[in-house]
């Protein structure tokens, strides 16, 4: 009797289970890459045409889901479903299709809408409204929308641009120039007028644009109105004086309520191509890759001289306790996107370390090796060479000697840092310098055979007398590729970052 309950018991569960709710649900998106997580669990990442198929069941077993957007270096979108939701559930993500997605690192840029031109025929069909047809002449003289002025478009679209890029996660402040010549970007500016710029202007082509919707004969106000639009987007680097990117949009918007102002409709559509500009995430890595005109005064300015003392080498008995004597130099610095290793150069509180490990880390701070921790000032750095000079208040830290003499191939060396996990700081590996390689930017790096790990940039190499030879930089991650990593010769780190050692 008790196994023919169990077993009828079995039969309902399972009978419940197959006639429940199940629903294949498809995922709209306007960028393909991320990744739909269900419950937790990974299921892929949207394709080339943005959208995805997602099973979903709704039964008493699992009567609540979670569902989160995963788009890399970008904060997640989180939706929480307590039931079945309504309408046609093939359909159910289409809400999601144009969300805004805000970085997780700050970037800080300034930005400038400096042109915007419209390339359609005059005589172009735009809308037919009712029996009537109305051309792009119609809108005003020369087709420009609200007013003939050729600087109105800029002026009407400003505050739309820069409400997306605040959106995005951009920290900036807006700045205006005046519309100087047809050409979408002017090149013969003298330097003087350049650094008064916006450090990325943005230029926009309105290729096409089509409307539709109904008068009302009561209100003489559109309904059903929506407006498509078609937008050439060039982003201009004013820093560097290139072109950074084109970026062709097509985006429709629909006005929820009556309205009797074509232009709200095309403010609207502007905006949401913009938008849509925004969720390419090349253009993204474009613009997080060029320098503010606030860096390029930073280093015309105020990358000061330093004069600092030097500490004396020392001789060591074994290379056990060389190791044990230049460890407490090297620090872990800790900060709100990550760790990163450094070490000090004099006993004044003066430190290197790699310039990507402290950009956009904030809240920095120097973990020594007895446990406590010390704010860190930025002092110097130079970006394109991957180096920074900070300092610590204090004095009487243990520091490391610079190697005066250049390294050869076959020479042995050390590299301190924390690989990985703060909990492994102050971790020593042994190698050799395998060769010297120049790269692109001019700069002649160490390889080395030392194993590496994310978290020891910025980290000392050393040789077999104590003394720094270079700063650990980067490693190659591929297909045979494993055991080689480069540093920045020691050297070179003085030099691009203005430091004396006497």
């Amino acid at each position: 009797m008790k196994k023919l309950l169990v077993s009828s018991v079995c039969i309902i569960f399972c009978m419940m289970y197959s006639f429940a709710q199940k629903h294949k649900f498809t995922f709209y998106t306007k960028e393909q890459g991320i990744m739909i997580i269900l419950d937790g669990k990974r299921h892929g990442f949207t394709k080339k045409n943005g959208s995805y198929s997602l099973k979903v069941e709704f039964n008493d077993l699992t009567p609540k889901h979670t569902i989160t957007l995963h788009r890399l270096g970008f904060e997640d979108k989180v939706y929480q479903y307590d039931s079945k939701p309504e309408g046609n559930v093939t359909k159910i993500f289409w809400d999601m299709q144009k969300e805004k997605y805000k970085m997780k690192e700050k970037v800080k840029r300034t930005f400038d809408l400096a042109k915007v031109r419209y390339k359609i025929d005059p005589g172009e069909k735009v809308m037919k409204l009712g029996n009537s047809e109305i051309y792009w002449n119609m809108l005003g003289p020369e087709g420009k929308l609200l007013n003939p002025a050729s600087a109105a478009p800029v002026k009407i679209f400003d505050k739309n641009i820069m409400e997306e890029l605040k959106i995005c996660g951009f920290e900036m402040e807006e700045e205006k120039e005046e519309d100087a010549g047809d050409n979408m970007f002017d090149d013969s500016e003298d330097e003087s007028e350049t650094e008064k710029k916006a450090d990325i202007a943005i230029g926009a082509i309105i290729k096409d644009l089509k409307m539709k919707g109904d008068l009302n004969p009561y209100t003489r106000k559109l309904y059903n109105f929506s407006v498509k639009m078609n937008v050439q987007w060039q982003f201009y680097d004013n820093v560097s004086k290139k072109l950074l990117k084109k970026v062709s949009t097509t985006e429709e918007i629909y006005m929820p309520r009556e309205s009797s102002d074509f232009a709200i409709g095309v403010n609207n559509a502007f905006s949401e191509n913009f938008a849509a500009a925004l969720r390419d995430s090349s253009l993204i890595k474009a613009i997080k890759s060029t320098d503010s005109n606030a860096d390029k005064e930073y280093k015309a300015e105020v990358l000061k001289k330093y004069t600092i003392s030097k500490t004396k080498a020392k001789k060591f008995e074994s290379y056990g306790k060389m190791v044990k004597d230049v460890n407490p130099a090297v620090v872990t610095l800790i900060g709100s996107e990550g760790h990163g290793s450094a070490f000090l150069i004099n006993n004044e509180g003066y430190i290197l370390t790699n310039y990507h490990v402290v950009k956009g880390n904030k809240g920095l701070k120097a973990k020594f090796q007895m446990g406590f921790e010390l704010p860190v000032k930025l002092l110097n750095y130079d970006e394109k060479a991957d180096l920074a000079l900070l300092k610590v208040q204090g004095s009487g830290y243990k520091a490391l000697p610079i190697a005066t003499k250049e390294y050869e191939v076959g020479n042995e060396v050390i590299a301190i840092g924390t690989p990985e996990t703060t909990s492994l700081s102050n971790t020593v590996t042994k190698g050799i310098i395998s060769g010297k390689r120049e790269a692109k930017n001019g700069i002649e790096y160490i390889q080395t055979d030392v194993s590496i790990s994310p978290g020891n940039s910025g980290g000392p190499l050393i040789n077999k007398k104590g003394l720094v030879v270079g700063i650990v930089s980067l490693k190659l991650v591929g297909i045979g590729t494993d055991g080689i990593a480069f540093a920045i010769p020691i050297s070179v780190a003085l030099e691009k970052l203005n430091i004396t050692m006497n």
